[in-house]
């Protein structure tokens, strides 16, 4: 089973589910990990153009008043992103997918250069041309790139004002009801507005506050429950079956996960050998997934 107690603060990543798999190079095609050159027309590596030109990519830092971080900076460019080349995300057909995240990557490549932000291609070469894969990596370390990632995303996929005040208050009734059990929390504003909430994710008592909050919020149904079980049983007797050790947990919900050494590529490929089998869907983790628990 994948976890779903992650800290909240991934939860708004997920929204934008499309954006974090095509900025992973996440493509239904196996990744190999090596990255490979990139097209004859684009460069492996950019640098920031040295015409000065380009943004001096500074950002505001954020500043701490009473335990509450707040980063007030705001995206000030008014750079448009044209999103004509980035069809349905839904359609799992494989190349038409690899084509649209690849017509993505490149606007991306063009909005950094036009930002002078350096960046390097990322290539998964797939059987045909058509298969093969590229995106887009710059050092998330560095503020400025981050923050011309970030605000390209944001032009491309905006979030209304009421959706943002919804997430919000959303973040303040998970704040009070850490407040109401004792838990430090620090609230973090983003740029564009966002409130989450952060605290101490090696505090077992936090983070078991956090799933009770969760569950309280998000309840799953026995009936969810029974068939989730159902797949992680079967999942496990099929990698026991093939000779793999795999165990399984249940938490204090009665949800199931199955338990295997999650650094062995061997269980990945059997992991994709069985859901493609299931679903009809290659590819289905590839050798950088971390759905599973480590064994050790």
């Amino acid at each position: 089973m994948i976890n779903t107690s992650a800290p909240r603060r991934s939860r708004r990543l997920m929204l934008c589910g499309a954006i974090a798999l095509s900025s992973l190079g996440l493509t239904g095609i196996t990744l190999s990990g090596v990255a490979h050159a990139a097209p004859a027309h684009q460069a492996t590596v950019r640098t920031a153009p040295a015409d000065g030109t380009a943004d001096d990519g500074t950002s505001d830092s954020p500043t701490s008043t009473d335990g509450v971080t707040t980063d007030d900076s705001s995206a000030t460019d008014d750079t448009t992103v044209d999103d004509s080349g980035v069809g349905d995300w839904g359609n799992w057909d494989d190349t038409q997918w690899i084509a649209e995240s690849n017509a993505e990557q490149d606007q991306l490549a063009a909005y950094l250069d036009a930002h002078g932000i350096a960046y390097t291609i990322e290539t998964d070469e797939g059987a045909t041309p058509a298969e093969t894969s590229h995106w887009v990596d710059v050092d998330y370390t560095d503020q400025a790139a981050s923050d011309t990632v970030d605000d390209f995303y944001w032009s491309l996929y905006p979030t209304s004002q009421a959706d943002i005040d919804a997430y919000n208050a959303e973040t303040d009734s998970l704040v009070s009801y850490f407040q109401a059990h004792g838990v430090d929390v620090t609230v973090t504003t983003d740029r564009h507005g966002y409130r989450d909430a952060e605290w101490n994710y090696d505090d077992a008592n936090a983070e078991s506050v956090y799933e009770d909050y969760e569950w309280d919020q998000y309840p799953t149904s026995p009936e969810d429950i029974a068939s989730m079980n159902a797949d992680t049983e079967a999942e496990n007797a099929y990698l026991v079956a093939h000779g793999f050790t795999a165990t399984i947990t249940t938490d204090k919900h009665g949800i199931e996960t199955d338990v295997y050494d999650e650094n062995d590529d061997a269980v990945w490929t059997a992991l994709d050998d069985y859901w493609s089998t299931q679903y009809g869907v290659d590819g289905v983790y590839g050798t950088d997934a971390t759905d599973g628990t480590a064994v050790g």
